[in-house]
């Protein structure tokens, strides 16, 4: 771990942060009921397009650190810190997410609560925001497994790693059509078809290479082209449109890759060399960087408490939108601040 603090990868997070609101705002904002051909439907599609990259920078900033520690690490002790910073905040939200559906919408229920948390650590999340901590959980007990990855791999490997990854969520999703959902056996390749894996060994292997002016250069140039080809695709591709295929869409596809590896890169080489002497930037990034992890886990319940504010609001959709993202995101970085002061209940966010 680097002592110095990082504000590139703090701002990243934050982004990261606002984009996920971003995503849960959009869909919330028309509880799910979307009709196809319309402006509603092309700017959720957009919306999930630009924002896509959000889950995949928290994990490359987890490899980022956890991958290029400076010190021996015992995993006995990493995985019991680790657990404690997750899986406790995934048992509390857990329990609180299954008391709050049940609360607004038939009575709470003792019973239902221990059944509905019995179904969360199998594996069925209550609320979205916890599906992401099942692949973090495992990713944090692999961890020596990938910290030896990246200790020993070089470039050609990683970019055939990438490569057959990006093969893989691209071409399944046309067999699946041709096939009728016949199951694709690639997609039970080691490590390649694991999408966070991919990740969270890019995070860690770009933490410790130093790529030239003209090769960034040239990944910023051939990541616009592609996303933007992306983009063109999704909306006139009739069965990307309709959502039949993720192709363009899966957190996987090349489109979305090259842009996590670009704004990744970017976060990089980003200088704070002023800034970093500012005590108010200094402390509103370090205020920032406390909140995002519980921003992620309380959101939902914050959107759900000021959609009704929205609905039926006139004016331009897109406004609307970033106007609650916004509104939601303040509202739960307060809240989340104010938790984290209290002893007691600081360690669930």
């Amino acid at each position: 771990m680097t002592k110095k603090r990082d504000y590139s990868m703090d701002l990243l997070k934050f982004l990261a942060s606002f984009g996920v609101v971003m995503i849960h705002v959009d869909a919330n904002f028309r509880q799910g009921e979307f009709v196809k051909n319309t402006t509603a439907w092309d700017l959720s599609l957009a919306i999930n397009l630009l924002t896509k990259w959000c889950i995949p920078i928290f994990i490359m900033i987890s490899g980022y650190y956890l991958l290029n520690s400076s010190k021996e690490i015992d995993y006995n002790t990493f995985l019991k810190k680790r657990f404690k910073k997750v899986l406790l905040p995934f048992i509390v939200w857990s329990i609180i997410y299954n008391l709050y559906y049940q609360y607004i919408s038939s009575g709470i229920s003792i019973k239902w609560t221990a059944l509905g948390l019995i179904k969360n650590i199998l594996g069925y999340p209550t609320a979205a925001p916890l599906w992401f901590l099942y692949p973090l959980l495992g990713l944090y007990l692999m961890m020596p497994i990938f910290k030896g990855i990246v200790d020993k791999i070089d470039f050609k490997i990683i970019v055939i790693i990438i490569g057959f990854s990006i093969v893989i969520k691209t071409i399944s999703p046309f067999t699946d059509m041709v096939l009728n959902g016949s199951m694709n056996y690639w997609n039970d390749v080691p490590i390649a078809s694991s999408t966070f894996a991919i990740y969270f060994i890019l995070g860690g292997y770009l933490g410790r290479i130093n790529i030239p002016t003209n090769l960034r250069s040239l990944l910023y140039v051939v990541t616009a082209i592609v996303f933007v080809g992306g983009f063109i695709a999704t909306y006139k591709v009739p069965f990307i449109y309709d959502r039949s295929l993720e192709v363009t869409l899966d957190i996987g596809a090349i489109n979305n890759m090259l842009l996590c590896i670009s704004l990744f890169v970017i976060a990089q080489n980003m200088k704070f060399k002023k800034l970093s002497n500012s005590s108010i930037f200094t402390g509103f990034v370090g205020i920032l960087s406390t909140v995002n992890f519980g921003v992620f886990l309380f959101h939902p319940i914050v959107i759900d408490l000021v959609k009704s504010k929205f609905l039926g609001a006139s004016g331009d959709l897109i406004w609307i939108l970033l106007a609650q993202g916004i509104i939601v995101y303040v509202v739960t970085s307060i809240v989340v601040y104010i938790i984290k002061k209290v002893p007691l209940v600081k360690e669930i966010v």
